[in-house]
């Protein structure tokens, strides 16, 4: 499929559409027809690598942003891959209902991490919803895990680099890691969220206390207004 935007005729792509999607929006797959796409003249002016153009999803006429990579720039035309990179994407659908309501809100998050193309921060959420499912399931439910992923290894035909990636993930737990996740105990992400929002405004106050400190220049005014500071400090952190 030839995509790219033409002198004369701006954007150009087979039956006008790009290819089918399924919509955030309205969860259908739909072709996206477009709707505005950026003139010849602006980019050979600027050469960008990328260029955004805007699409309509035919079902539920939301807009659609998406991204294309620049191939080629030349004196008619400007080359763009085929594939495009969706801005908005649907979220990953999953069923939560044999999971508790602390595992689940876990892995709700880490689907979202992947849906945003955030791997590490996708691995890291599995590592904690696995450390949540074993502290509910208790010592057992690891070498359980472990055969599963042994099966879906064997299933997939995964090669033994990858197998070993998904194991040191879900698997491998660190010591450190463990222990924490055990002080925390089974505290889901909305807790730990409210935990931050209410230690933030100490920490802003904190912050005017150290700027009103650097912008003393009062010896004894300093001594006292670093004392308070790192007093005040000690209390937050101490709850």
């Amino acid at each position: 499929m030839s995509v790219y935007i033409d002198r004369e005729d701006g954007f150009k792509a087979p039956d006008g559409t790009a290819a089918a999607r399924e919509c955030p929006h309205c969860g259908t797959y739909a072709h996206l027809s477009l709707v505005a796409a950026p003139a010849f003249e602006h980019l050979v002016g600027h050469r960008p690598a990328h260029i955004g153009a805007a699409f309509q999803c035919a079902a539920c006429h939301e807009p659609r942003f998406v991204k294309f990579t620049v191939r080629r720039y030349g004196e008619q035309r400007i080359d763009l891959a085929p594939n495009f990179i969706e801005v908005e994407r649907p979220r990953e659908r999953f069923d939560f209902q044999y999971l508790s309501d602390d595992t689940a809100g876990l892995f709700r998050e880490a689907l979202q991490c992947y849906g945003a193309d955030c791997y590490n921060a996708f691995a890291s959420m599995c590592r904690r919803t696995a450390q949540s499912a074993f502290h509910e399931l208790g010592e057992g439910a690891r070498l359980k895990w472990f055969e599963l992923l042994k099966e879906v290894a064997t299933l997939c035909e995964l090669d033994a680099e990858t197998t070993q990636t998904m194991e040191d993930i879900l698997l491998t737990l660190n010591k450190t890691i463990e222990r924490a996740h055990n002080r925390i105990g089974q505290a889901n992400i909305k807790g730990i969220s409210k935990q931050v929002e209410q230690f933030l405004p100490e920490l802003r106050q904190t912050n005017k206390n150290l700027q009103s400190l650097l912008r003393t220049s009062n010896g004894d005014k300093s001594a006292a207004t670093l004392e308070e500071t790192l007093v005040n400090l000690n209390k937050t952190l101490a709850r």
